[in-house]
């Protein structure tokens, strides 16, 4: 058979994220906007969130396991009927999108990237989660706080192998370097108390593909991100 497979170059690997966070609510954080927070779904349950769980992200691939602007399928799950990203197992490689799996957008100019968190301890207390970096409004002088974010930063619940429940999200971006953090926003938050009082966490991710220093004192992480080829 004629290789008709796409080489995704710019796919990402994430590693669960085992964040170090902070509570300091000046970590490139922007002006208030609105106020978008969810609840999360309880320890019993996985699926939280959006039915398609991206931000923008449309989908396009054939249903035989060729690449048709995204990565190469996993495990054969190409063509399976999905309602949610989980159901399509790789969710590196592959997502739901129009209720069948394929795998991710991607083309010469953008790619889709998957993002992992895991909140350990904090589960369950949080009002949301998101994540927060250069590509959440692009031209803006700072990033949203929890007052500004959107569903598109936020970030949906997902049950590992293990048992233990995660956060991810997946986003198609255009290629270039962008650097992002995990925002945590708990019931009953306010930007303008003393950190430490304001019910917010940054987070510093350990799937990025490497850290550098926020200006405050902690740490951002940074990603490339690349196009497909032929």
């Amino acid at each position: 058979m004629k290789d008709r497979f796409w080489i995704c170059l710019g796919m990402l690997a994430a590693v669960v994220c085992a964040a170090a966070c902070d509570d300091d609510d000046n970590d490139d954080s922007g002006d208030a906007s609105e106020d978008v927070g969810f609840k999360p779904a309880d320890s019993g349950t996985g699926d939280a969130g959006g039915s398609d769980g991206s931000a923008g992200s449309d989908g396009s691939a054939g249903s035989d396991g060729t690449v048709d602007g995204g990565g190469t399928v996993d495990g054969g799950n190409s063509g399976k009927s999905c309602q949610d990203h989980t159901d399509c197992g790789d969710l590196r490689q592959n997502g739901c999108y129009a209720g069948t799996c394929k795998p991710h957008p991607c083309d010469a100019t953008s790619n889709t990237r998957y993002f992992e968190f895991d909140p350990g301890e904090r589960f369950g207390f949080e009002d949301g989660i998101y994540v927060v970096g250069d590509f959440s409004r692009p031209g803006a002088q700072s990033w949203p706080n929890c007052d500004a974010v959107t569903d598109a930063d936020r970030m949906h619940q997902k049950k590992t192998s293990d048992g233990k429940t995660v956060y991810y999200a997946l986003r198609q971006l255009p290629a270039g370097e962008y650097s992002y953090k995990y925002l945590l926003c708990y019931p009953g938050f306010n930007i303008d108390a003393p950190m430490g009082e304001n019910g917010i966490d940054w987070c510093s991710p350990q799937d990025a593909d490497s850290n550098v220093d926020d200006g405050y004192g902690n740490m951002k992480g940074v990603i490339t991100i690349t196009g497909c080829s032929l």
